[in-house]
């Protein structure tokens, strides 16, 4: 059981200032198994996005968004860990999550097929709409 991998799905309705996380509960060897899954989970469906191709807000930046509120959620957990508790035990497994979310990072800033998609939807006349 990985309690990080069981925090609930949030939303505008059920914001995280609602949820206090079970830190007792949380390890380091939990860390870096969230952080993979979570990754796979996201590289996924960003694939999926991009062949869906919809021009649609809320299929896909909206999704895009909700994707990182879950990686966000985790891993803000696992840095105040480490912050409050920065002893040897904790370095490795932070340290490599860090360096398996800067290369998820620096791979959805310089997806081209994702950038070419957000273009499309900045030029579909509905975009203008938004603010609305």
């Amino acid at each position: 059981m990985n309690p990080l991998l069981e925090l609930p799905t949030f939303s505008e309705n059920q914001p995280l200032a609602n949820y206090v996380a079970n830190f007792n509960q949380i390890k380091p060897e939990h860390f870096e198994p969230a952080i993979t899954h979570i990754l796979d989970v996201n590289r996924k469906k960003i694939a999926e996005i991009i062949e869906n191709g919809s021009l649609d807000f809320e299929k896909t930046l909206r999704s895009l968004e909700d994707l990182q509120v879950q990686l966000n959620n985790v891993w803000g957990i696992i840095r105040h860990l480490h912050s409050v508790n920065n002893v040897e035990p904790m370095r490795k497994p932070y340290e490599t999550c860090l360096e398996k979310i800067t290369d998820y990072s620096i791979e959805l800033n310089q997806n081209e097929k994702l950038y070419q998609l957000i273009e499309k939807i900045k030029s579909n006349h509905n975009f203008a709409r938004l603010s609305e």
